[in-house]
């Protein structure tokens, strides 16, 4: 089975992509910040990440970085409510899979990169 992190601050969000990950078949895990994602992350070999862009403590970014670190072959999905170009070139040069930007409208998109980047369940 494959294994997916969500990280999020709010926990509305952090649930319901938690939620639609995990009736498309993927054992999810979530956390509420960064600090937690990277305590889950030592235990758990992940196979994604989806995480948030901006929460308190560590970052999204910074998340992507300590985890690429430890575990490259880990892949993440970054969310974030402000589109950035530079940002997202940046962090694809960081490691990252993939860069969706907030509302996501369709949980289906979300779903699709998921399953592009670690394929099907």
């Amino acid at each position: 089975m494959k294994a997916i992190l969500v990280v999020d601050d709010d926990e509305v969000l952090r649930s319901l992509y938690a939620e639609a990950l995990s009736d498309a078949g993927y054992i999810v895990f979530k956390a509420a910040s960064g600090e937690e994602a990277l305590e889950k992350a030592e235990k758990i070999p992940f196979h994604l990440i989806v995480t948030d862009l901006n929460m308190p403590g560590i970052s999204g970014l910074d998340l992507l970085k300590k985890v690429k670190e430890k575990r490259p072959e880990t892949y993440v999905i970054l969310l974030t409510s402000h589109a950035d170009v530079q940002l997202a070139y940046d962090a694809v040069k960081m490691g990252l899979y993939w860069y969706l930007v907030k509302p996501l409208d369709d949980l289906d998109v979300l779903i699709n990169k998921v399953g592009e980047a670690i394929g099907p369940v």
